[in-house]
């Protein structure tokens, strides 16, 4: 062991190995994988890794699918448990108890370099299990712990709850010796409400696979199947489905475009509450313009990507939340419509169709004023195409956390 490890180091069995090549223990507190943005992100940190060399390992829970090449061990199963759409839940409190037991195991039989823990609780975790090992955690960070919770409602802004949960975010955010935020909003948001060092956060925005989500010609036989003209222009959300999402103003908006355009077409892509909204589109009577097809798989949506003409992102953003899946969209070469949030400026720039956070009918304007303008939005389609291939792949994103890991271990 060097003298440098036996300074800061001193209960470690083995030396930290300072070479691009290291072993990476990834905690992820999440049914992972789930075909959802956090899941993506996750996933697509660890691919582009190890095309880099690294060796993975990832603990996670016991629902989630398995995906190629990726080594995962999970937890005990908990058969009352399926739960894959974003959300917290009172059953992550006892599995994550038992996440922790089992990633003291692994951090001894895997003797990693380094611990990356995703999300607050992986935060938690890793900030425990280093002292097993002795070794650096990065917390990798997607949003604000207590935000989500209180966006989900479930947690009250005024309880004493919550002022307990937002002492833990403090804790957590100031444990890890770095911090991986998603946006700079993020980063602003943790130095301003949670007084973390700014020298110990780097910003590390999601990517998109360019390889697998790239500008393609429209699948008719697709079109065919879900009952879509091929002449149509056609409106594209991919995403959850839930008002936190943005979901119901994003409705709302599609019926004021439909009263202009009747000949327009809406996908709507995601899971749960499919009914909910099928039900909600027929109240507005746009049903017969909306076609809903449940959950598509991460490495299917592309086909379905292919169809539209413009996409939407109305999601109302917290706080220093991430925006995954325009990324997604700039890579198919769609146009973008969203709300003016500083996270969304970050990602599209100029390229942006943006309104009002909350106007519905601003977001409305933007979706039309596209699809009345084949020109304009093939011209930012192309523009977004470029610039997710030049600023946003993976092995972009994995260069940036390989230059914290640098920092760490030397």
């Amino acid at each position: 062991m060097s003298d440098l490890s036996r300074k800061f180091y001193p209960w470690t069995h083995t030396p930290i190995r300072l070479t691009p090549m290291s072993r990476v223990l990834h905690i992820a507190p999440t049914p992972f994988f789930a075909h959802r943005g956090c899941h993506v992100r996750i996933l697509e940190e660890i691919r582009a890794q190890q095309r880099l060399g690294h060796e993975i390992m990832v603990l996670t829970y016991h629902a989630g699918e398995d995906v190629p090449e990726v080594h995962v061990r999970r937890i005990a199963r908990f058969p009352w448990f399926s739960k894959l759409e974003a959300g917290p839940s009172m059953h992550m409190t006892y599995m994550d108890v038992v996440l922790l037991q089992k990633t003291v195991r692994w951090v001894k039989k895997f003797r990693p370099d380094i611990i990356h823990g995703h999300l607050h609780e992986g935060g938690f975790i890793g900030g425990i299990a280093k002292h097993f090992r002795g070794v650096p955690v990065v917390f990798d960070a997607q949003g604000s712990l207590t935000g989500e919770m209180k966006g989900y409602g479930f947690l009250d802004p005024q309880s004493q709850f919550y002022t307990i949960m937002r002492y833990l975010e403090h804790r957590i955010d100031n444990s890890s010796q770095h911090v991986i935020a998603s946006s700079g909003a993020l980063r602003d948001e943790m130095v301003r409400d949670f007084g973390v060092d700014q020298s110990r956060i780097s910003v590390v925005r999601d990517g998109v696979n360019c390889e697998l989500f790239c500008p393609r010609h429209k699948d008719r036989e697709l079109m065919d199947e879900l009952g879509i003209p091929k002449d149509a222009p056609v409106l594209i959300y991919l995403g959850g489905l839930s008002s936190n999402k943005g979901v119901d103003l994003l409705i709302e908006a599609v019926a004021r475009v439909i009263e202009d355009l009747p000949d327009a077409r809406f996908l709507l892509m995601g899971y749960p509450n499919v009914e909910h909204y099928r039900q909600f589109a027929r109240k507005r009577g746009i049903l017969k313009n909306v076609r809903f097809t449940g959950q598509v798989g991460y490495f299917k949506a592309v086909r379905y990507l292919s169809i539209g003409d413009v996409a939407v992102a109305p999601k109302l953003l917290r706080t220093g939340e991430a925006n995954g899946k325009i990324f997604t969209y700039m890579g198919c070469g769609l146009p973008v419509v969203c709300f003016d949030f500083p996270t969304n400026r970050e990602i599209l720039g100029g390229l942006g169709t943006y309104a009002t956070p909350g106007d519905i009918q601003g977001l409305a304007n933007g979706m039309a004023d596209l699809l009345r303008d084949p020109d304009k939005r093939i011209m930012l389609g192309r523009a977004s195409a470029r610039r997710a291939r030049n600023h946003f792949s993976w092995d972009r994103v994995a260069g940036d956390i390989q230059k914290v890991y640098d920092r760490l271990l030397s």
